[in-house]
């Protein structure tokens, strides 16, 4: 039987600002890969800088960090991130995002893709 795949949104065209944000979280546990794409298609501000870490959970309240995202710097428009691959999966994922800047907004949308 071969691998299934499983595409979730985590984030559809949101526009972020400052300020810590959590993506909505994903039971992951029956897979062994997640792969994470980020796509900016606004941007506003002043050198505005996109932090990411992808966090897990046992219990879909206690996180904790498992990988720090590339930092994304002042991003051209349409801008496409690198493939982020994870492994080592708990039983939830979600990305916690930090905007620095001068007023910094990015209009956002990630995805992942799950697989057995």
């Amino acid at each position: 039987m071969g691998r299934k795949t499983i595409l979730k949104t985590l984030l559809t065209s949101t526009a972020l600002g400052t300020g810590p944000t959590a993506t909505t979280s994903i039971e992951v546990s029956r897979f062994t890969e997640a792969s994470i794409y980020i796509k900016i298609t606004a941007k506003s501000g002043t050198t505005p800088v996109m932090d990411a870490d992808i966090q897990t959970s046992h219990d879909n309240t206690d996180w904790h960090k498992h990988t720090a995202i590339t930092t994304i710097t002042d991003p051209t428009i349409t801008y496409y991130a690198d493939v982020i691959k994870v492994t080592n999966l708990s039983k939830y994922l979600r990305l916690n995002i930090t905007l620095t800047g001068s007023t910094p907004t990015m209009t956002t949308e990630i995805t992942m893709i799950l697989k057995d």
